[in-house]
């Protein structure tokens, strides 16, 4: 062991040589601690960044559909109008022809009663054949 220390400069050498490797190791250490917090900052940084991007798009899409429905709001009120002006005609027009359908069945009860030959004659079925030629 004194070939050792007298290898390296005595005692004190040794000493110094001990701190200086401990010195060595601990700032080694310090060293992989740092490179691992930075490498998790810059880790964070980035998915900070992805986060915010999918919040701008996420935001603009949301902004997209609310101009959408808003449209599509409009078209759907037009068409609506639209649908409720064709149910008013359509009802006007269904009570139009119930209106001629009972003016013809009057008519019908007035002739009806007038002559009973006509009223034979308006019940008896047509025979399938004339009919058939009559559709021809």
């Amino acid at each position: 062991m004194k070939a050792v220390l007298d290898l390296i400069g005595g005692v004190r050498a040794a000493v110094f040589l001990g701190l200086f490797l401990a010195t060595l190791v601990a700032l080694g250490v310090q060293s992989h601690r740092l490179d691992t917090r930075t490498e998790e900052r810059d880790t964070l940084k980035a998915e900070a960044l992805v986060w915010a991007s999918a919040q701008r798009t996420n935001m603009e899409t949301i902004a997209t559909q609310a101009r959408a429905l808003e449209q599509w709001r409009g078209i759907a009120g037009e068409r609506e109008a639209e649908a409720q002006a064709a149910a008013r005609e359509a009802a006007s027009l269904q009570a139009a022809l119930e209106a001629e359908q009972e003016r013809r069945k009057t008519e019908r009860q007035v002739i009806y009663d007038r002559n009973p030959e006509a009223r034979q004659w308006g019940a008896t079925r047509v025979p399938a054949e004339l009919a058939d030629q009559l559709r021809q």
